[in-house]
């Protein structure tokens, strides 16, 4: 990953899933795995982090949260479900069952403003139980602690 190389990573923000569950005849150039997708994202967050050489970084996903096209989603419930099955170290969940679509899957900028504070809620989250854990002295748990001017973006979008 390129962007590692200019700038610190301080942090995954994920949404992905809808696509895994179509139905697989209606995608034959892809593959899709809806019953292993928890499976699949604890490769790519491995991945990731090797990549990056940052073993603790930070990740939210977003569980996927409703549609009007059941007939095409088929596997949407199985994906749930996978998702909530991930247990990984330094990483959590949102949801988003209760947001308004704007289409079939979309959302509307609202419910959009409302996943970005989830996003901010968890992520300052799981920095805080890091640090809770973590003993002061080790450089490592430092580099998880946001700057001032980084608590202070965040909060902005939370509120």
């Amino acid at each position: 990953m390129r962007a590692a190389s200019a700038r610190e990573v301080a942090g995954i923000l994920y949404f992905q899933g809808e696509i895994d569950t179509v139905e697989p005849h209606l995608q034959p150039q892809k593959i899709l795995l809806p019953d292993r997708w928890a499976d699949e994202f604890a490769v790519l967050v491995k991945n990731w982090r090797s990549d990056l050489g940052l073993p603790k970084l930070p990740i939210v996903f977003a569980q996927i949260g409703t549609n009007t096209e059941p007939d095409w989603f088929k596997n949407w419930a199985v994906v749930k479900v996978q998702q909530r099955q991930v247990r990984l170290p330094f990483t959590a969940m949102i949801t988003t069952d209760d947001l308004t679509l704007k289409d079939y899957v979309h959302f509307t900028t609202e419910s959009y403003r409302t996943i970005g504070q989830r996003y901010a809620k968890a992520y300052l989250d799981l920095l805080s139980d890091e640090a809770s854990h973590a003993d002061n002295a080790n450089a490592d748990n430092a580099k998880l602690q946001p700057t001032r001017r980084e608590k202070k973006e965040l909060l902005k979008y939370m509120l």
